[in-house]
């Protein structure tokens, strides 16, 4: 026998409801958590990009790589200096997460040329 059976109609109602009212928030709980994992992903990379963009390492590949492209911004060619110049990805990171630190994906711009490049791919033949 069922236990709702013996409750009044505007009890089943109510427990029905709640029932309904759970599954709606499980189903909205679950496309969060699902949101906060895709969140995470795009910041982790990003993270570990700056802290080796800070690091010994990565501060002598950019000082290499800027000597490398004789000083010159690889998008406009434009003479720029080792300070306040960008690390530009060829494949941006927002489509190409695991060539975070690929370091044939990176390239030395000027901020100008970055922040108009924004999450466009490159040819890099023109790197």
């Amino acid at each position: 026998m069922n236990s709702l059976e013996n409750q009044p109609p505007v009890f089943e109602k109510l427990v029905l409801k709640a029932l309904q009212l759970k599954q709606q928030i499980d189903s909205t709980l679950s496309a969060l958590q699902g949101d906060v994992k895709s969140i995470r992903k795009y910041y982790e990379s990003r993270a570990e990009f700056s802290r080796w963009r800070q690091s010994a390492d990565g501060q002598t590949w950019k000082a290499e790589k800027w000597s490398m492209q004789k000083e010159r911004c690889a998008e406009c060619k434009c003479e720029i200096p080792l300070k306040g110049s960008h690390i530009d990805r060829i494949k941006p990171l927002s489509k190409f997460p695991t060539l975070n630190l690929t370091r044939s994906n990176l390239r030395i711009t000027c901020p100008e040329c970055n922040l108009r490049k924004s999450d466009r791919e490159v040819d890099p033949s023109s790197c």
